[in-house]
């Protein structure tokens, strides 16, 4: 069904990190596709158990044609109308942790201004004259974690108050690992290109 292919220009050596350049001879291809943000670029999001080392890149080129920039619809008819064999090649996408800008906004590296000014945004009204605690304790991104019932009782905090900033916490740092709090808009967005409602296509 398909072989990778490697270039015959020197390079450096290969890593499980380098673009893979796959020939297909038959359709369907065997895997399926989305779109990223803004309805660009296409991204691997299922394969059969031959193309497993695919999972999760995004589309760089088709044969000689870079595609990183072209609607999703245009590579979508572009797979669906070429003539066998294609050439595909694949990049990965960043991990956070690879990713400077994004491990830069991790709750885990904010400061205590930033950590007021998400109060600021997450919090109604009733909650909002705790907010001189972060500022009176220094509490920083990272001290987010520790913060408790018992903590936040010594602060003469309402149970129900308690409760609340608690659950905000909680669902914070559950998702810190997809989600990058943006401050300009109060609201959460992914940290990946993915666009998570775009239609899921088989190539």
């Amino acid at each position: 069904m398909c072989k990778p292919e490697h270039s015959d220009e020197p390079e450096l050596a290969e890593t499980p990190d380098s673009p893979i350049l796959t020939e297909f001879y038959s359709k369907p291809l065997g895997f399926k596709i989305q779109s990223g943000i803004n309805g660009c670029n296409a991204y691997v999001v299922d394969v059969t158990s031959e193309l497993k080392h695919l999972m999760g890149r995004h589309m760089i080129q088709i044969d000689k044609l870079e595609c990183t920039d072209l609607p999703f619809s245009k590579i979508e008819e572009i797979l669906a109308t070429s003539q066998l064999p294609i050439s595909l090649t694949y990049a990965k996408i960043p991990t956070i942790e690879e990713d400077e800008e994004f491990h830069r906004d991790h709750v885990d590296t904010w400061t205590p201004d930033q950590v007021t000014l998400w109060w600021s945004q997450a919090f109604p009204a009733p909650l909002q004259p705790y907010v001189s605690i972060i500022d009176d304790c220094n509490i920083d991104g990272s001290d987010l974690r520790d913060v408790d019932a018992e903590m936040l009782h010594e602060f003469h905090i309402k149970r129900i108050h308690a409760m609340k900033i608690l659950n905000e916490i909680k669902k914070l740092l559950e998702n810190d690992h997809v989600m990058v709090y943006d401050f300009e808009t109060g609201q959460a967005q992914s940290r990946y290109p993915v666009d998570i409602y775009s239609q899921i296509v088989l190539v």
